[in-house]
């Protein structure tokens, strides 16, 4: 009984290894690259300006470099009606040449805000966040990324608020070309 048992062990463990190195394909092919992502971010700030966000980059990929290039994106806040537009360099790695769940996303930029009374301020954007992998083809990848938000603005108006500087816990669903 151990023995069959053993056995049915063995079996299922090198189906899944078989399977699983089905799935490993080697990276997207290197040269142009480009992706496009949406997601929400909640304001840990407490200013009341969680977003929905829209992104898109355009870059290179070769080796251990998953991604780099620019890119640019909208964030709209769901309780008013400002607009956040960073503009921002954006490296993605796992620190391998072959493929890993894991990766390393890193953003960093300019961000302009379009206050909801009208008044417009600049600061820095930073965004360091874990991504994972999920479906891959042939030509494109998928990811769900994970990351902190940082934007540096000194916010102050009449109408009432006081913002100086926003963090943002952040959830992306993105695909990579």
């Amino acid at each position: 009984m151990r023995r069959l048992l053993l056995l049915i062990v063995v079996v299922v463990f090198s189906m899944m290894q078989i399977s699983a190195e089905e799935q490993v394909q080697k990276k997207l092919p290197a040269g142009f690259a480009w992706s496009v992502d949406i997601g929400g971010a909640i304001d840990l700030t407490g200013n009341d300006m969680s977003t929905i966000n829209m992104n898109g980059a355009i870059g290179y990929r070769r080796g251990v470099i998953d991604f780099i290039g620019v890119g640019a994106g909208m964030s709209s806040m769901v309780s008013n009606s400002s607009r956040m537009f960073p503009v921002y360099g954006v490296l993605k790695t796992n620190f391998r040449t072959v493929p890993s769940l894991c990766f390393l996303d890193a953003r960093v930029g300019c961000s302009f805000i379009n206050m909801y009374d009208n008044s417009s301020h600049a600061g820095l954007y930073l965004s360091p966040g874990l991504g994972f992998n999920l479906a891959k083809g042939r030509s494109f990848a998928s990811y769900l990324v994970l990351s902190y938000q940082y934007v540096n603005v000194n916010a102050k108006s009449e109408s009432g608020f006081n913002i100086d500087g926003l963090s943002y816990a952040c959830l992306r669903l993105g695909v990579n070309f």
